[in-house]
């Protein structure tokens, strides 16, 4: 398993974010995420989900959505 927070790149990104990590997948049932506040990042989620899926989110982000 693998924890991991996603924030975004600028603050006007967050909304972006969010959307794109609520669109729905046949593999997202094994993927939890949390909204999170961080002091230095700012808002973003807290990712918990096996090494492979956080690949597959990551690409996902890039390719689907375009968000880095």
């Amino acid at each position: 398993m693998v924890c991991a927070g996603l924030y975004q790149v600028g603050p006007t990104e967050h909304g972006l974010l969010r959307d794109a990590l609520e669109k729905p997948s046949p593999t997202d049932s094994a993927v939890n995420f949390e909204r999170e506040n961080s002091r230095a990042w700012d808002f973003g989620f807290a990712a918990d989900l096996s090494a492979c899926c956080f690949e597959i989110v990551q690409e996902r982000l890039e390719r689907e959505f375009n968000i880095d």
